[in-house]
């Protein structure tokens, strides 16, 4: 064979190669997809991420949180089951996944962020615990997105009292 012809044949190779390798990264399963359109397929299990700022408001005398949403982010992925909240147990939070009609999907329970439980080694060599208020903390919610949900809020409230809607996050 000719050097001429053998380069032919290996340009051709080269050509068909690239084209595959062309086709493959430009397939629709391939391509990055916005967060928006992953929480819309109902097919995807997607996990999406609240961050938020808790801050306890001082200023009203029955010491109400303000939240505030400070940004939100999805993966694809699925979480482990939620562990059942204990009879009898009063939540102070709660996530609720919610449909168009506001009907609740799901409500998961969240502890108070301002409330931070402390172990520690004390001066007699023990481990002893500490619980301190903080004025503001950050949280991040991890949560199963479910088909159907349009709105997700973050409530509080126990079974004793009225719940009261804190910050709402629309899904497009």
């Amino acid at each position: 064979m000719s050097k001429a012809r053998i380069n032919n044949i290996l340009n051709t190779i080269l050509l068909l190669l690239l084209a595959i390798l062309i086709t493959e990264a430009c397939h629709p399963g391939n391509l990055m997809t916005r967060p928006e359109r992953v929480m819309q397929q109902d097919t995807v299990p997607t996990i999406l991420f609240l961050n938020y700022l808790f801050k306890q408001d001082t200023l009203d005398s029955r010491k109400s949180v303000q939240v505030n949403l400070l940004s939100h982010s999805t993966a694809q992925g699925k979480l482990k089951p939620a562990l059942a909240v204990p009879p009898g147990e009063d939540v102070r939070f709660w996530v609720c996944l919610r449909d168009a009609k506001g009907q609740i999907l799901q409500r998961i329970p969240l502890d108070n962020p301002l409330v931070q439980n402390l172990e520690y080694l004390g001066e007699d060599n023990q481990f002893a615990r500490k619980t301190i208020l903080m004025a503001q903390w950050p949280a991040t919610v991890r949560l199963q997105f479910l088909p159907g949900t349009r709105r997700i809020t973050l409530e509080t409230g126990t079974s004793a009292e009225k719940v009261s809607i804190l910050n709402t996050f629309k899904i497009e």
